[in-house]
């Protein structure tokens, strides 16, 4: 396990899949990032990578040839190697870290660490390219950037999708970083969105899939709330996620009274907004993708697929994301 530490946050990141593990405000003394209670959900903020979503029928195609993937693709299921600066950080075996396997190892790393995973036989096997893909986690104030960079060492064409799938606790955790409510009790704000009354959420299908036609979200004044918030009211997610294309630049999450307590930022094409359907959860997940999942109609060839990212051979992609804890709202 990786920690990393500033004067406000402490970040726990797994080596396996590179996933957070933790982001605790130590002024509010309180965990922001869902525990992974699989009664819910087990996972806490799997990295999407080389595909988004599900494929249709499971499948796509390369140059003609079918390639079986798993929904999200393979990386969290990969443990990343991590790049140790010059000097060797500091190690130890805190109280309370064990398991039945035996004792988690805290590595810190400061204010900043990367990992990185590439291609193997096993990957090629689903995904016939040679990659790099590096995660690298800074902390900047209240702030944790996701940074990440595809290398493509190959010689042809690197063709991925990637983006991130944090979950947050809805409304915060207490102060033993347990659930204290449930989602239906809160707000999300859609970052750039205006004031227009609503949004175009994609259709997702029963199969995970883009459906035809747009479903659309009443948000804000038209709702009697203040600016652009969207009520995370029961029934939200019986659709799958909330899906939004091209049309803001973030996401926030509000508790009850408000209090705006987690902002996601960046560039990406596609937001998306989902939680488990059982309004009693009390997690909602913040997802920036660059890719976008398949569509009912649209073709299996991976290179032709929307939103689909390229890299020429010796190139590289370069993206991410950044996770704001606002203020101290909850700190005594």
């Amino acid at each position: 396990m990786v920690r990393l530490e500033n004067e406000y946050l402490r970040v726990d990141v797994a080596r396996l899949g590179a996933q957070l593990q933790s982001l605790w405000d130590k002024q509010a003394d309180r965990e922001y990032l869902w525990n992974g209670d699989a009664a819910f959900w087990h996972n806490r903020s799997p990295l999407l990578f080389p595909v988004i979503g599900m494929m249709r029928d499971g499948t796509y195609l390369h140059q003609g040839k079918e390639y079986v993937m798993c929904r999200h693709g393979f990386a969290r299921d990969y443990t990343f190697r991590l790049n140790y600066p010059s000097e060797m950080p500091n190690t130890e075996q805190p109280r309370g870290c064990g398991e039945a396997s035996g004792q988690i190892t805290l590595i810190h790393m400061g204010k900043e660490a990367a990992l990185t995973l590439e291609d193997n036989a096993d990957t090629r096997e689903l995904y016939p390219f040679s990659f790099s893909l590096e995660s690298h986690y800074r902390l900047e104030g209240r702030r944790l950037l996701v940074e990440w960079t595809v290398r493509n060492p190959g010689e042809e064409s690197l063709y991925f999708a990637i983006g991130g799938h944090p979950g947050f606790f809805c409304p915060p955790a207490g102060k033993r970083g347990l659930p204290e409510g449930h989602r239906s009790e809160c707000y999300a704000k859609l970052l750039g969105a205006g004031e227009a009354g609503s949004l175009e959420a994609l259709v997702i299908t029963g199969q995970a899939l883009v459906g035809a036609g747009i479903r659309e979200l009443p948000i804000g004044r038209s709702l009697g709330q203040p600016d652009e918030l969207l009520p995370l009211s029961k029934g939200i997610f019986a659709q799958e996620a909330l899906l939004f294309e091209n049309q803001i630049h973030g996401i926030s999450l509000f508790d009850k009274d408000q209090r705006e307590y987690i902002r996601v930022t960046g560039d990406a094409p596609i937001w998306g907004l989902w939680s488990v359907a059982d309004d009693q959860a009390p997690f909602v997940c913040i997802e920036p993708w660059w890719g976008c999942c398949d569509s009912e109609a649209g073709s299996k060839e991976l290179a032709e697929k929307k939103y689909i990212n390229a890299v020429a051979p010796g190139g590289q992609w370069k993206g991410g994301y950044a996770i704001e804890i606002m203020g101290s709202a909850y700190a005594e």
